[in-house]
Protein backbone atom coordinates (compact mmCIF):
# COMPACT_ATOMS: atom_id res chain seq x y z
CA UNK A 1 0.00 0.00 0.00
CA UNK A 2 0.87 3.38 -0.82
CA UNK A 3 1.48 5.70 2.35
CA UNK A 4 -1.47 8.60 2.01
CA UNK A 5 -0.22 12.14 1.64
CA UNK A 6 -2.13 15.02 3.17
CA UNK A 7 -0.77 17.99 1.72
CA UNK A 8 -3.13 21.21 2.18
CA UNK A 9 -1.21 23.78 0.77
CA UNK A 10 -1.46 24.44 -2.68
CA UNK A 11 1.49 25.44 -4.22
CA UNK A 12 0.47 26.12 -7.58
CA UNK A 13 0.66 29.58 -8.22
CA UNK A 14 -1.01 29.65 -11.48
CA UNK A 15 -4.39 31.90 -11.21
CA UNK A 16 -6.97 31.09 -14.11
CA UNK A 17 -7.75 33.42 -17.09
CA UNK A 18 -10.95 34.56 -15.17
CA UNK A 19 -9.38 35.99 -12.34
CA UNK A 20 -7.19 37.65 -13.75
CA UNK A 21 -9.16 39.83 -16.09
CA UNK A 22 -11.31 40.53 -12.96
CA UNK A 23 -8.20 42.09 -11.21
CA UNK A 24 -7.46 43.78 -14.14
CA UNK A 25 -10.80 45.11 -14.79
CA UNK A 26 -11.27 46.23 -11.06
CA UNK A 27 -7.66 47.81 -11.02
CA UNK A 28 -9.21 50.06 -14.15
CA UNK A 29 -12.06 50.99 -12.53
CA UNK A 30 -10.68 52.20 -9.34
CA UNK A 31 -8.27 54.47 -12.02
CA UNK A 32 -11.60 55.82 -13.45
CA UNK A 33 -13.34 56.24 -10.08
CA UNK A 34 -10.44 58.12 -8.43
CA UNK A 35 -10.18 60.41 -11.56
CA UNK A 36 -13.37 60.96 -11.39
CA UNK A 37 -13.48 62.18 -8.18
CA UNK A 38 -10.55 64.72 -8.42
CA UNK A 39 -12.02 66.19 -11.57
CA UNK A 40 -15.19 66.73 -9.86
CA UNK A 41 -13.42 68.32 -6.60
CA UNK A 42 -11.71 70.30 -8.76
CA UNK A 43 -14.91 71.77 -10.76
CA UNK A 44 -16.17 71.68 -7.08
CA UNK A 45 -13.99 74.18 -5.45
CA UNK A 46 -13.63 76.48 -8.92
CA UNK A 47 -17.44 77.20 -8.42
CA UNK A 48 -17.19 77.36 -4.75
CA UNK A 49 -14.29 80.18 -5.08
CA UNK A 50 -16.36 81.99 -7.91
CA UNK A 51 -19.37 81.82 -5.51
CA UNK A 52 -17.45 82.97 -2.77
CA UNK A 53 -17.37 86.99 -4.23
CA UNK A 54 -17.35 89.96 -1.62
CA UNK A 55 -20.81 90.58 0.63
CA UNK A 56 -22.90 92.88 -1.72
CA UNK A 57 -22.82 96.15 -1.13
CA UNK A 58 -26.41 97.95 0.68
CA UNK A 59 -27.76 100.41 -1.93
CA UNK A 60 -29.56 101.93 1.38
CA UNK A 61 -26.08 102.15 3.19
CA UNK A 62 -25.38 105.60 1.93
CA UNK A 63 -28.62 107.31 2.22
CA UNK A 64 -29.51 109.83 3.95
CA UNK A 65 -31.89 109.91 7.46
CA UNK A 66 -34.53 111.96 6.06
CA UNK A 67 -34.57 110.14 2.67
CA UNK A 68 -34.63 106.44 5.17
CA UNK A 69 -37.51 108.87 6.95
CA UNK A 70 -39.01 109.39 3.96
CA UNK A 71 -38.74 105.55 2.75
CA UNK A 72 -40.41 104.39 5.69
CA UNK A 73 -43.07 106.86 5.41
CA UNK A 74 -44.03 105.50 2.13
CA UNK A 75 -43.99 101.37 3.16
CA UNK A 76 -46.28 102.93 6.31
CA UNK A 77 -48.61 104.26 3.87
CA UNK A 78 -48.59 101.35 1.72
CA UNK A 79 -49.64 98.96 4.77
CA UNK A 80 -52.37 100.86 5.38
CA UNK A 81 -53.68 100.69 1.99
CA UNK A 82 -53.12 97.37 1.86
CA UNK A 83 -54.93 96.77 4.91
CA UNK A 84 -57.93 99.13 4.27
CA UNK A 85 -58.55 97.02 0.80
CA UNK A 86 -58.66 94.09 2.99
CA UNK A 87 -61.36 94.97 4.95
CA UNK A 88 -64.87 92.46 4.65
CA UNK A 89 -67.00 95.03 3.24
CA UNK A 90 -70.04 92.82 2.14
CA UNK A 91 -69.76 91.71 5.52
CA UNK A 92 -70.17 95.31 7.17
CA UNK A 93 -72.50 96.65 4.65
CA UNK A 94 -75.10 94.08 5.32
CA UNK A 95 -74.64 94.25 9.18
CA UNK A 96 -75.13 98.22 8.75
CA UNK A 97 -77.91 97.06 6.66
CA UNK A 98 -79.36 94.66 8.66
CA UNK A 99 -79.15 97.42 11.67
CA UNK A 100 -80.97 100.20 9.68
CA UNK A 101 -83.66 101.84 11.17
CA UNK A 102 -86.35 103.91 11.43
CA UNK A 103 -85.02 108.09 12.42
CA UNK A 104 -81.35 107.18 11.73
CA UNK A 105 -79.66 107.77 8.56
CA UNK A 106 -75.89 106.73 8.19
CA UNK A 107 -73.07 109.48 6.73
CA UNK A 108 -69.96 108.42 7.11
CA UNK A 109 -68.26 105.15 7.18
CA UNK A 110 -64.31 105.14 8.06
CA UNK A 111 -62.57 101.82 8.80
CA UNK A 112 -59.73 101.33 10.80
CA UNK A 113 -58.25 98.67 9.29
CA UNK A 114 -55.01 97.77 11.68
CA UNK A 115 -57.59 97.69 14.49
CA UNK A 116 -60.40 96.03 13.21
CA UNK A 117 -62.63 99.23 14.10
CA UNK A 118 -64.77 101.54 12.27
CA UNK A 119 -66.36 104.72 12.28
CA UNK A 120 -69.63 105.80 12.05
CA UNK A 121 -71.05 108.93 11.07
CA UNK A 122 -74.82 109.48 11.18
CA UNK A 123 -78.01 111.74 11.81
CA UNK A 124 -80.66 111.13 14.28
CA UNK A 125 -84.35 112.39 14.51
CA UNK A 126 -84.71 111.77 18.24
CA UNK A 127 -81.31 111.26 20.59
CA UNK A 128 -83.23 107.95 21.81
CA UNK A 129 -82.86 106.53 18.17
CA UNK A 130 -79.66 106.54 18.23
CA UNK A 131 -79.11 104.40 21.52
CA UNK A 132 -81.31 101.76 20.04
CA UNK A 133 -79.50 101.88 16.50
CA UNK A 134 -76.47 101.10 18.64
CA UNK A 135 -78.23 97.55 20.19
CA UNK A 136 -79.30 96.98 16.63
CA UNK A 137 -75.68 96.80 15.41
CA UNK A 138 -74.85 94.37 18.92
CA UNK A 139 -77.73 92.49 17.56
CA UNK A 140 -75.97 91.86 14.28
CA UNK A 141 -73.16 90.05 15.65
CA UNK A 142 -70.72 91.75 13.29
CA UNK A 143 -69.90 94.33 15.67
CA UNK A 144 -68.69 94.57 19.36
CA UNK A 145 -68.06 97.33 21.58
CA UNK A 146 -70.23 100.04 20.03
CA UNK A 147 -69.38 103.43 21.13
CA UNK A 148 -71.17 106.75 21.11
CA UNK A 149 -68.20 109.06 20.31
CA UNK A 150 -69.99 112.25 19.80
CA UNK A 151 -73.72 114.02 19.66
CA UNK A 152 -74.51 117.58 18.48
CA UNK A 153 -77.41 119.05 17.17
CA UNK A 154 -77.59 120.51 14.14
CA UNK A 155 -80.05 123.56 13.04
CA UNK A 156 -82.89 121.53 11.35
CA UNK A 157 -82.96 119.48 14.97
CA UNK A 158 -81.92 116.82 13.89
CA UNK A 159 -78.97 114.83 16.21
CA UNK A 160 -75.59 114.15 14.29
CA UNK A 161 -73.25 111.55 16.01
CA UNK A 162 -70.70 109.32 15.84
CA UNK A 163 -70.10 105.78 16.85
CA UNK A 164 -67.14 103.78 17.00
CA UNK A 165 -67.18 99.92 17.05
CA UNK A 166 -65.16 96.61 16.58
CA UNK A 167 -65.69 94.54 14.15
CA UNK A 168 -65.48 90.45 14.89
CA UNK A 169 -64.69 87.54 13.73
CA UNK A 170 -68.00 87.10 12.45
CA UNK A 171 -67.18 90.02 9.86
CA UNK A 172 -63.53 88.65 8.83
CA UNK A 173 -63.15 87.85 5.25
Amino acid sequence: MRPLRMDFIDNRVAMSPVALASLALGAVALIVAVWAYSSASAEHEALAAAADVAPAVDPMAGESQARRRLREAVAKRSAKVLANLTVPWPTLFTALEAAAGDGVVLTGLMPEAENRRVRISGEARHFQDIPMYTKKLLGTGAFANVLLLSHDTLDNRRIAFTLQADWTEAAAP
